[in-house]
């Protein structure tokens, strides 16, 4: 019995450290949206929305983090699916009823950090609109309360303090959630009504993309310059008419993009307003002007509308916010 003890000692005193290493955190929240008028497309008037998430990470050694998130979802509108599955890729149209939001490792040694599996990577420095993002899918399904998606990728990053370089590689595509067809956030055009629209499918891309930015602190100031190699992650709708269904088959492509983009940034106290500059090119595939393709640039266009109106809000007194200036080149791939 002694000698049991004695060998069971060692674990019984790890046990403190080990639950000391690891932290979770959770919620519930069910949230109601109110429309007082219906769409064309949509007769709703109260969309409830409930989520459950649950966070863990784990550190087992100084140098190593392991991190995870959990989603559970449910809602009245048909925005989540119905078929009950756990899911890790996010390429589905809607959002999944159960899915592995993140799941990552943290390796770290001295000023060089490595991540590796499903994260989240931001690289703009703005609020609303961020071209130089790129790593950064959203969901629209919502398209007045966005979220952001985790994206299967190894980002290194070597942090002296002053200057960082950042290397992300994705092997796996992740795309945007757009806003589903038949909901109000998608507005079809009249030449639309009375033909039925079938959904083919998305074409995802079959190669990697791959990123570099360079990030410098100064006295009052920030500047980075960064390269991306890959994908759009919003879709192009690429259509054609079917004259024996009197239908408009579509399918959505990803197009091909390399961008070179540089940010800017200057802390302020109480600033009015933040302004942005972005220039790109046009998307390099051939775009029908279908229905479905109308649709997608009303979309956008409603996107860059709402984050207009909220730029214009001025902070309250005493609050700190940055102002801006943001160059993008983009070519096609």
């Amino acid at each position: 019995m002694g000698k049991l003890a004695r060998a069971l000692l060692p674990v019984l005193l790890s046990l403190p450290a080990a639950a000391q290493n690891f932290s979770q955190r959770g919620f519930l929240e069910s949230g109601l949206s109110l429309y007082p008028e219906t769409a064309p497309n949509d007769s709703s008037h109260a969309i409830d929305d409930s989520l459950f998430r649950y966070e863990a990470a784990y550190k087992p050694w100084r140098w190593l983090r392991l991190a995870g998130s959990f989603d559970a979802r449910f809602d009245t509108h048909e925005q989540v699916e119905r078929a009950v599955h756990l899911d890790w890729q996010d390429r589905s149209l809607r959002r999944p009823t159960l899915s592995l939001r993140e799941f990552n490792a943290t390796i770290t040694k001295g000023k060089l950090t490595a991540e590796f599996g499903k994260q989240f990577i931001r690289w703009g420095k703005a609020d609303i609109l961020n071209p130089t993002d790129r790593f950064a899918p959203k969901d629209f399904l919502t398209v007045t309360d966005p979220d952001f998606l985790a994206v299967l990728a190894t980002r290194v990053t070597y942090d002296t303090g002053t200057n960082s370089f950042d290397f992300v590689w994705q092997p796996r595509f992740t795309p945007s959630r757009t806003p589903l067809i038949n909901e109000r956030w998608t507005v079809l055009p009249p030449a639309a009504d009375g033909l039925a629209l079938v959904d083919l499918g998305s074409e995802f891309p079959g190669r990697s993309a791959f990123g570099a930015r360079w990030n410098h602190v100064g006295s009052g100031y920030e500047f980075s310059a960064s390269f991306y190699d890959g994908f759009n992650s919003l879709p192009v709708f690429q259509g054609s008419f079917n004259p024996q269904s009197n239908a408009i088959d579509y399918v959505r492509t990803y197009p091909a993009l390399r961008l070179y983009g540089a940010d800017a940034a200057v802390p302020r106290q109480c600033c009015p307003k933040a302004c942005e500059y972005s220039a790109r090119s046009q998307l390099p595939r051939p775009f029908c002007r279908t229905a479905a393709s109308t649709a997608r640039l009303r979309f956008e266009s409603m996107v860059y509308c709402a984050c207009a109106k909220m730029a214009r809000a001025k902070p309250s007194s005493g609050e700190n916010c940055s102002v801006g200036v943001r160059a993008v080149m983009a070519s096609p791939a």
